[in-house]
This record gives structure tokens, C-alpha cells and sequence, in this order.
């Protein structure tokens, strides 16, 4: 997507707060696939890579189709408190994974 952006210096690169999420989804595959360390890194590669794709796509699509024009119709005040539920559900997530 920052090779189609209007921003002369758009830079996209992975986030942090996805890594809790990773994380949860890293731990669920481990319970489930059976067989080698190789088989389940294999798995957990091929799960983080079709997630990214997937999500890049539906960016790129909801950009195509100025999506973000339905934000201007939701009020400042919600669009923060949906941020501070995600910040919540990261601190969370977080103080799981380092306890862990």
C-alpha cells in the first residue's frame, strides 16, 4: 500500500501490537498440529503469511473503495474509546505473554 500512497514518505511496516495476537495464535496452532518442531514452524509461517495477505488485501481494497469516508460518520468520542478498548486488550495480552 505505501507504494500507491499520495504520502511522499509512507513507510508501512509490521506492527508491534500485533505480536500478542501472533502470539495467541502461534500457541493455538502448537496444540494443535502433531509432528516436529519443523512441521510446526512450517505451519506457523504459512498461518502468519496468509493472515498478512489477507489483511493487505482487505486494506488495499478498502482503500480502492474510500472506506475511510465511514469514519467521518462516527463521532471522535467512540473512535477513542474503540482505542482504548484495543489498548486495554493489548496491556492484557502483553502481561499474558511475558508471564508466560
Amino acid at each position: 500500500a505505501c507504494l500507491s500512497s499520495r504520502l511522499e514518505y509512507a513507510i508501512a511496516t509490521p506492527a508491534l501490537e500485533m505480536i500478542p495476537i501472533l502470539h495467541a495464535v502461534f500457541q493455538s496452532v502448537t496444540a494443535e498440529v502433531q509432528g516436529s518442531p519443523e512441521v510446526v514452524l512450517g505451519t506457523c509461517l504459512v498461518v502468519a503469511w496468509i493472515s498478512t495477505l489477507t489483511v493487505g488485501l482487505m486494506m488495499i481494497a478498502a482503500g480502492w473503495l474510500r472506506c475511510s469516508r465511514m469514519l467521518r460518520a462516527v463521532p471522535l468520542v467512540v473512535l477513542k474509546g474503540a482505542l482504548f478498548g484495543v489498548a486495554l486488550f493489548l496491556m492484557r495480552s502483553s502481561l499474558e505473554t511475558a508471564a508466560n
